[in-house]
């Protein structure tokens, strides 16, 4: 760990830095032409660096000629935030294998002030550090929420910052919570429209090929176990949290570790969640009057519980049984509520599922229309509605 207090220092530290390193993630409140700029240009023509940049707008700081640079390359994004202000200074820099990473933290912005004459300060943390793992999974779980809430411009946002820059710079004071922030463009892909191609460069594009690799194997392992014929109530205690989410090594797809009452029924052997996923078939088709069975019966499950609407559980059981027709919904791919224009996923009750997510999911392309091309794409093709959690889940 080291502490930076000097421009020089700095411009030489983030030099090396983005020459060592394979993958670059940064978060800053405004950026603007400085010295930096070229050499970060070169890197996203040349394509050999994976970049995700995201820029703030507020107070109008960022100089459109950054902008301008970088119109409508994906790469770069900008956050509108119209409610407080999206204010971090983190870049953080890592090997293609997550191994060895280095972050700096500090108040610079990606400006030519910060790296020239303002008195700024930074951290400089790596993977020697203390507590490297918790750190470097915290920040690139931050890192990916403020990327997917971010946005690419296009030339009509572009126009519209501009004179709305202008009209700060007359009279900041009367104008500054006034003046709206350009419209952006929409998400970079839209649930319902991707193919199966694009579906399947997605999820390689969110997850590493390790990751993908486990939520396979959780798959592979639940598919097995359900696969023996026996009911749910008959699986060992072990096997009931795996498929429940809350054994070693099932968090992906939606993780139960603290969802008390849903441990509780699981760990007790809850004969009406046995019984509800029963109403699931674990093959053919699955209608909607399966799914209804199947929350009725879960509900018997929590009758006397406080918190009813147990949502979360349900979708993940759902999501493990048939991981092609369900995905678990919970605060790790809120998102993904937003992508399906959903209020909040708490909102959403169990009863109406179906309508709002699982009718959408098999009105997508991509679903209705596979076409895998390897043993990976085929094991993907089976989970496919399950898989959306890797677009969306900020656990990256």
């Amino acid at each position: 760990m080291k502490l930076i207090t000097s421009n020089k220092e700095l411009r030489h530290e983030f030099h090396a830095l983005m020459e060592k390193y394979d993958q670059w993630e940064w978060l800053v409140a405004w950026a603007s032409d400085v010295d930096l700029l070229r050499k970060f240009q070169d890197q996203i023509l040349s394509g050999k660096k994976t970049i995700r940049f995201v820029v703030g707008l507020r107070f109008y700081q960022t100089d459109p000629r950054f902008i301008e640079r970088f119109l409508n390359d994906k790469r770069v994004r900008y956050i509108e935030q119209q409610t407080g202000t999206f204010h971090p200074k983190m870049y953080l820099f890592s090997d293609k294998y997550d191994s060895n990473w280095a972050m700096l933290v500090g108040s610079g912005n990606f400006t030519a002030a910060a790296f020239s004459k303002n008195q700024e300060a930074s951290i400089l943390i790596t993977n020697e550090d203390e507590g490297d793992d918790v750190i470097f999974q915290n920040a690139r779980s931050f890192t990916a929420e403020m990327w997917k809430k971010a946005r690419v411009f296009d030339k009509a946002s572009l126009e519209s910052y501009e004179e709305n820059c202008k009209k700060y710079k007359i009279n900041h004071e009367e104008t500054l919570l006034n003046l709206p922030l350009p419209s952006l463009e929409k998400p970079a892909f839209s649930i319902e429209e991707m193919t199966w191609e694009e579906y399947v460069r997605k999820i390689k594009e969110e997850e590493s090929q390790e990751k993908i690799r486990n939520r396979m194997d959780v798959i592979k392992t639940v598919k097995e176990l359900f696969e023996r014929g026996e009911p749910f109530c008959e699986f060992s205690y072990e096997e009931r949290k795996y498929v429940a989410g809350f054994g070693q090594g099932s968090g992906h797809f939606g993780s139960m570790r603290g969802a008390g009452d849903f441990m509780h029924r699981i760990s007790e052997n809850d004969l009406h969640i046995s019984e509800a996923l029963d109403a699931i078939p674990l093959q053919g088709d699955v209608t909607q009057q399966n799914y209804e069975h199947f929350v009725k019966l879960f509900n018997e499950a929590f009758r006397t519980s406080a918190r009813q609407n147990q949502k979360v559980g349900a979708t993940r059981l759902l999501a493990m049984k048939r991981p092609d027709v369900f995905v678990c919904l919970n605060e790790e791919n809120k998102g993904l509520r937003t992508a399906f224009g959903l209020p909040s996923s708490k909102s959403v009750k169990l009863e109406e599922y179906w309508e709002k997510v699982v009718e959408r999911i098999r009105n997508s392309g991509w679903w209705k229309n596979p076409d895998p091309k390897n043993d990976e794409e085929i094991i993907i093709c089976n989970a496919r509605a399950a898989f959306l959690d890797s677009l969306y889940c900020t656990r990256h």
